[in-house]
């Protein structure tokens, strides 16, 4: 078997909980973010034909559920299984070291809709964070966590039987990855940041070039995954990175920031800015679909008749913390897709009448408010 290896380093705590919800080193969450990028690389290749995708993501990967082909001797919509032929592992499977958390400067962050100032660190990890009713801060809902700078090594083998360009494939996912990749409870507020160290010193690439706003050279190959934006609404899974007709849907902010804990404080007071744009008219459940409901559901106290509790909507926009020397960096990329089919089905016919137009209009407003709101100091990386 090929082998690539790399070091596992975490610019933010991670929430990677095991059966009992603690948080410990696993290989499930890695595995399954590897899929989820190795999607995007791929998916042009197939036409966005998500059947086709999942086949060979399937044969990489392994399955249980594939069907023989129409056309074979076996195409009695028998099932077959197979082992991944990508296989890998994390070289410990400790739990994590990180029992209190405590924020630095202690600040917090201002919401139009809560009559008291919240703590950043609650409001973009709310469920693995609480609040602690007796020190008046916040704790661990069921510690440990994964420590900020914990390190472990990552091994993916590949077996020789694999064509060559499937090492490419893999290399080019671990690139987004590198740059874009998150993992475990609350990702995609930022928790659980990680970055890839080659073993032998190989580099994906200059970080502090790619968050260069003069330096669109850098992010020239990220066009190879990038899909205009409103065409990638009409399908509904995370496909690609977004861009429109200045370029791609990456910002980072004007600032950076001497601890991970500050640059989470800004990406808090960004994502307060893009929701509360989007007003309600009392609490709910709602009869109608509200546009704030569009970006991300549930939302506390504003739940929608015909999803209920059980609906579920991931937020399309994935924040990250980098870090860069001694410095740390936020940064926001949209991966645009659609309302999925099953939310969808369930809407009222007013709420399904024009939904693409309103899609578009709800993301466009967020698109203006990151390129356009100077308070929240945020720049295009295009």
């Amino acid at each position: 078997m090929e082998k690539l290896e790399y070091i596992v380093r975490f610019n933010t705590p991670a929430f990677l909980g095991n059966a009992f919800q603690k948080g410990q080193w696993r290989t499930p969450p890695f595995k399954a973010l590897l899929r989820q990028w190795w999607r995007v690389v791929k998916a042009s290749e197939y036409s966005y034909d998500h059947e086709k995708l999942r086949e060979a993501e399937g044969k990489l990967f392994g399955h249980a559920w594939l069907t023989y082909p129409k056309d074979s001797k076996d195409s009695k919509e028998k099932k077959w299984a197979a082992q991944a032929r990508l296989k890998m592992k994390i070289d410990l499977w400790n739990e994590g070291d990180l029992n209190q958390l405590r924020y630095s400067t202690g600040s917090k962050v201002k919401h139009p809709e809560v009559k008291f100032p919240i703590d950043p660190l609650l409001y973009l990890g709310y469920g693995p964070i609480e609040y602690d009713n007796q020190t008046k801060g916040i704790r661990l809902k069921t510690p440990p966590a994964i420590k900020e700078n914990s390190t472990a090594i990552w091994s993916l083998y590949l077996r020789d039987s694999f064509e060559e360009n499937v090492f490419d494939e893999i290399k080019n996912t671990l690139r987004l990855i590198h740059l874009f990749g998150t993992i475990g409870g609350r990702s995609r507020n930022g928790w659980g940041a990680l970055v890839l160290e080659s073993v032998n010193g190989e580099k994906f690439f200059d970080l502090s070039s790619i968050l260069d706003v003069k330096n669109g050279h850098s992010r020239k190959w990220l066009y190879n995954y990038a899909r205009e934006w409103r065409i990638a609404l009409k399908l509904d899974w995370c496909h690609a990175v977004g861009k429109d007709d200045e370029g791609l849907l990456f910002w980072r902010s004007k600032d950076d920031f001497p601890t991970w804990q500050e640059a989470m404080r800004h990406l808090a007071e960004v994502k307060i800015a893009l929701r509360t744009q989007f007003h309600f008219r009392g609490a709910g459940p709602h009869s109608n679909l509200c546009d704030r409901q569009i970006l991300a559901y549930p939302v506390t106290k504003h739940s929608l008749k015909e999803w209920g509790s059980q609906g579920r909507l991931a937020n399309q926009l994935f924040f990250k913390v980098h870090r860069v020397g001694e410095r740390y960096v936020p940064i926001i990329v949209h991966l645009p897709h659609g309302i999925p089919e099953v939310l969808k089905e369930r809407l009222s016919a007013k709420d399904k009448s024009g939904l693409s137009k309103r899609e578009e209009e709800v993301w466009l407003k967020v698109h203006k408010v990151l390129d356009e709101n100077k308070d929240l100091r945020m720049q295009r990386l295009s």
